[in-house]
């Protein structure tokens, strides 16, 4: 029966590719003819471009696109210059604006995780004053534990969960399966900056959730450093990390969204054990990065 629903899933992916792939905006053939542009224009590199949002929510909010259209089948090259095309493009807002400098990345994949569009896309942030909401949060719980215990929140967040089995280190990046989640099979990826290894590990994350666990969905949250090296966020001791948030969503065969009000807003409906889910990962890690 579990064999059937993964077929099924497959097939309805498939299915929905093949179909939104002859009309789409966001393909090598049109997004230059049926995308906006941001004031400096496009950031355009191998595999990937960014276009200007149409459906804003913030000033500076655009999209970074893949040139593959294909949801589920991209490769650690392709990821890694979609996210250094989106870095570039924060860059570029900073220098127009140079009181834009908090950074975010959201990505959000396939309709039952909520995204608008099959084709990969990923929403790129920069904001003036603050980060959102539980971002924004976690900035100031570490802000204040420094404050009080002269110590790293992150730091000794990520301290916690090594000394109970639940990270995989890859470089300077660790990931652990966070034992406090949003939702079931959330992980967390910390680094001092978003270098290589950050975005690797997230990499490695994400196809533990598409090819290991066939959780064909998934949403995502990057916060990173302030883009002002002297801000008081980036203060030695106690700076503010890269960090990415990442869960499944479900099963990619339905459209519509998984969570209620209750996992939302109150408490979190958790399935799978913290050491489970990062026994997984570090199985990823080890059969990907061989030689990296």
């Amino acid at each position: 029966k579990v064999l059937l629903v993964l077929k099924w899933q497959t097939y309805c992916v498939e299915d929905i590719t093949k179909e939104s792939a002859q009309n789409c905006d966001f393909c090598e053939g049109s997004y230059k003819r049926f995308t906006a542009l941001d004031p400096f224009g496009r950031v355009e590199s191998k595999h990937s471009y960014s276009v200007a949002n149409a459906f804003k929510y913030d000033r500076w909010h655009s999209l970074v696109l893949l040139r593959n259209h294909h949801p589920l089948k991209w490769t650690e090259e392709e990821f890694l210059d979609m996210a250094n095309t989106g870095l570039s493009w924060m860059k570029k807002v900073n220098a127009i604006q140079k009181d834009y400098v908090y950074p975010i990345i959201f990505w959000d994949l396939l309709p039952h995780a909520m995204a608008s569009q099959i084709h990969p896309h990923m929403h790129v942030n920069v904001r003036p004053d603050q980060y959102y909401g539980a971002q924004e949060l976690w900035r100031r719980a570490g802000e204040t534990y420094f404050r009080e215990f002269r110590s790293n929140y992150f730091k000794e967040l990520k301290e916690l969960h090594q000394a109970l089995g639940l990270t995989v280190d890859l470089g300077t990046a660790t990931a652990f399966a966070n034992l406090n989640p949003k939702h079931e099979t959330e992980i967390i990826v910390l680094s001092r900056t978003p270098n290589t290894d950050f975005f690797r590990l997230i990499y490695y994350v994400l196809r533990t959730y598409l090819d290991d666990l066939d959780q064909l969905c998934f949403s995502m949250a990057i916060t990173l450093p302030s883009l002002v090296p002297d801000s008081y966020i980036n203060a030695d001791r106690g700076r503010m990390p890269a960090f990415a948030r990442i869960t499944s969503r479900g099963s990619a065969s339905s459209v519509k969204g998984d969570l209620s009000s209750m996992e939302m807003y109150g408490v979190s409906n958790v399935n799978m054990e913290p050491w489970t889910m990062i026994q997984h990962v570090q199985q990823s890690v080890n059969k990907r990065s061989v030689g990296g």
